[in-house]
């Protein structure tokens, strides 16, 4: 039986010699880099004392219950009785504008400072009126609604009913709507400059 004798390892591997170890510098420098990311930050094990907790839990509670500032253009006040007399007609047009009623104002009569009359059609030609009357008691405003042809019909009644609904929940809305104050723009005069004026000065 013949025995082969042992051989030389080989001098040739991939990390023999200088350009093995070359390599395998360049290997471990590479590795970190291949991470993507700064490493994560340890875990905060920091805890409140019960001081600390009720003095934090007060602050928020306290942010928490703090009004919005006012804003920095002033605003009118809001009506006191909730009605805004100069907005009424928009209020009504907006009112009766539904699809359910499909109506619009064609005629506006002021009786008084306190009291308008509106005439209007609805989408068949039907005429209707609606006066609206201001009043010392809630919701600030009287409004009665007739609808033609027959005012006296019950379904004419009804819808009567609802225009009247309709509109003093519109004229409540418009008052809660908030306007810009009332400011005067003050322009000095000024000479206008042009071919013909240009000369005109220095003419003796």
């Amino acid at each position: 039986m013949m025995i082969s004798e042992p051989q030389p390892e080989s001098t040739h591997g991939p990390f023999n010699g200088l350009s093995g170890l070359f390599l395998l510098f360049l290997m471990i420098i590479m590795v970190p880099g291949c991470q993507s990311g700064p490493p994560p930050a340890p875990a905060s094990n920091y805890v409140f004392t019960t001081s600390q907790a009720t003095q934090t839990k007060d602050l928020l509670e306290t942010l928490a219950r703090e009004a919005p500032r006012e804003p920095i253009v002033p605003l009118d006040l809001l009506p006191a009785d909730g009605v805004r007399w100069k907005t009424i007609r928009d209020a009504v047009t907006h009112a009766v504008a539904v699809p359910e009623l499909e109506m619009a104002i064609t005629q506006t009569v002021t009786v008084s400072d306190k009291e308008q009359m509106f005439y209007l059609v609805d989408s068949h030609s039907w005429p209707a009126r609606i006066t609206v009357r201001r009043i010392e008691q809630a919701p600030g405003v009287a409004v009665e609604a007739i609808i033609g042809p027959d005012p006296f019909r019950i379904r004419n009644q009804r819808v009567a009913r609802d225009i009247e609904r309709r509109v003093v929940e519109s004229i409540r809305k418009y008052g809660r709507i908030r306007r810009l104050a009332p400011y005067e723009i003050r322009m000095t005069p000024r000479s206008v400059v042009t071919p013909m004026t240009r000369g005109s000065d220095s003419v003796e």
